[in-house]
């Protein structure tokens, strides 16, 4: 709790929080978020960074959730939980799935 506090703080220096109903928007306009998304990110000179991890740190995640994606540092792919295994998506493997029919 106390890293988010914090990192609410770094990050509302930079952007407008807004909280409407059940969505959040993050933006430095101040615009309310979409009322059908749970989270708004908006910015015309920035981009979203999720989490980047070796493939020996991604595979000792503890129970991950169906739909967790996460960047392969070690070979350049993404990779996201599909409830039971974990599955290339977008990344050099899979292409070679895409080409193969797999």
């Amino acid at each position: 709790m106390r890293w988010t506090l914090s990192l609410l703080s770094v990050l509302s220096g930079a952007f407008a929080f807004n909280v409407s109903g059940q969505g959040i928007g993050i933006n430095s306009t101040g615009a309310s978020p979409d009322s059908s998304a749970i989270l708004d990110v908006a910015s015309t000179t920035k981009g979203v960074l999720l989490p980047r991890m070796t493939s020996l740190e991604r595979q000792a995640i503890p129970s991950p959730a169906k739909g967790l994606l996460v960047y392969q540092t070690d070979d350049d792919t993404w990779w996201y939980h599909d409830g039971i295994l974990w599955r290339p998506f977008m990344g050099k493997e899979w292409l070679t799935y895409t080409v193969n029919g797999f």
